[in-house]
């Protein structure tokens, strides 16, 4: 009950400043197009409309939550955000359930912080992570599996796997711990799952010729995330001390933490590390350095005191990001009111999503796109009664006057 009402407080204290947000520019632009094709098709059919993507992407779960999500909540913002209070909640839930299979309450309360005070808070704070959905299945998944129930635990990992590549994995720990709990059987399903999961992850990156996220996979990007993963990491927890653990226990965490770190690094490999991308990673860190900690109550003094820190670093962060989003909100509406077409300029490739997202929430209106990234739905030119819009760059003199988009 305590371990509860501590959770549903962080859950709030994180989230709060985002019941005052309205969509913004990353991702959240899905939203409105989704509830227009509901409209159109309904919801099946905007389903398998959304699964069958053409980017080398592979998330089954996450578009079905996603559009059921669109149904229950069209474009009130607030109850988007209810719904990730509830998520953050089952993931500290999730987190304290399998810590406790180890150790006493009070270092699996911490462990359970811990894995979601940071940066890793946004997969909560912004609507668009797949984490969202995907980490409290994961948990779940293997809180049930480490009790011995593993058609739940197993149909949850299964659930996560489809939610976001870097899930692929879910099955495969629990496949893993099953065979160390003595069970002879279910860690072949977990093998047939991942293998099922993996196969139609790599479909959909062989149809679209070879590509996924655009990224060079080679030895120097891999080394240089795990870097990245390994030092962010260690700021958020203190993950070696888990060496200072009996010999057999360090080294069954040792295997899991190379497991989880090496899939990672092969994932993230040539992307910067951005704070959801710290899943599901950053679950064997704060779990491990709970389990360290367990027994010297100096070092869970000190895991207090970094996930009070983190905790407030992630709630500033909301709260910036809800202020850009209520900015973004406001500028879309003045776009609204002004019937002009629209040439929008990017000068940086990494933000052509800004453009995308305007053209998404103003479907109807004539837009020409000025970047090196093409994108479909633009048009090649426009009257020359147009508004130029400026993404993270100086007036390129398009249009008679220009305005500058703000940050997502």
């Amino acid at each position: 009950m305590f371990s509860g009402l501590v959770f549903l407080a962080i859950a709030l204290f994180l989230v709060r400043p985002m019941f005052a947000a309205q969509f913004g520019a990353v991702d959240d632009h899905e939203i409105p197009v989704i509830g227009r094709q509901i409209t159109d098709h309904g919801i099946l059919e905007t389903i398998a409309l959304r699964i069958a993507e053409a980017n080398g992407r592979f998330r089954p779960a996450y578009w079905i939550g996603r559009v059921l999500e669109t149904a229950v909540w069209g474009q009130f913002p607030t109850g988007w955000y209810f719904d990730r209070v509830v998520l953050l909640v089952a993931t500290m839930a999730g987190t304290f359930a399998v810590a406790r299979l180890w150790v006493g309450p009070a270092a699996a309360l911490v462990g359970a912080i811990l894995v979601v005070a940071g940066p890793q808070a946004e997969a909560f704070t912004r609507l668009g992570p797949q984490e969202g959905y995907a980490v409290p299945l994961l948990l779940g998944g293997l809180a049930f599996v480490g009790r011995g129930r593993f058609t739940v635990g197993f149909a949850l990992l299964t659930t996560s796997a489809f939610t976001k590549e870097p899930f692929l994995i879910a099955p495969v720990l629990g496949a893993a711990w099953a065979w160390r709990l003595g069970d002879r059987r279910w860690p072949f399903v977990g093998a047939a799952i991942a293998i099922v999961a993996g196969t139609g992850a790599l479909f959909a990156v062989l149809a679209n010729g070879g590509d996924y996220y655009g990224q060079v996979r080679n030895l120097r990007t891999v080394t240089r995330s795990g870097i990245d993963l390994a030092m962010i990491l260690l700021r958020l927890t203190v993950w070696p001390l888990v060496l200072m653990l009996p010999k057999p226990a360090w080294q069954i965490a040792g295997a899991i933490g190379l497991m989880l770190f090496g899939w990672q690094a092969t994932v993230l490999g040539d992307i910067g590390i951005r704070g959801r991308y710290l899943f599901p990673l950053v679950i064997g860190a704060g779990l491990g350095s709970a389990l360290a900690a367990s027994k010297r109550p100096a070092l869970l003094l000190i895991l207090v005191l970094i996930a009070g820190g983190s905790l407030l670093t992630a709630r500033d962060a909301a709260r910036a990001y809800a202020r850009r989003s209520v900015a973004f909100a406001a500028f879309v509406d003045q776009l609204r009111a002004d019937p002009r077409p629209l040439i929008i300029s990017v000068e940086n490739p990494s933000d052509v999503e800004l453009a995308w997202a305007i053209r998404e929430y103003l479907a109807d209106r004539p837009m020409v796109l000025l970047a090196e990234q093409p994108l479909p739905g633009f048009l090649p030119a426009v009257s020359a009664d147009c508004l130029e819009l400026d993404v993270d760059g100086p007036p390129v003199g398009a249009c008679p006057e220009a305005r500058p988009v703000p940050p997502p």
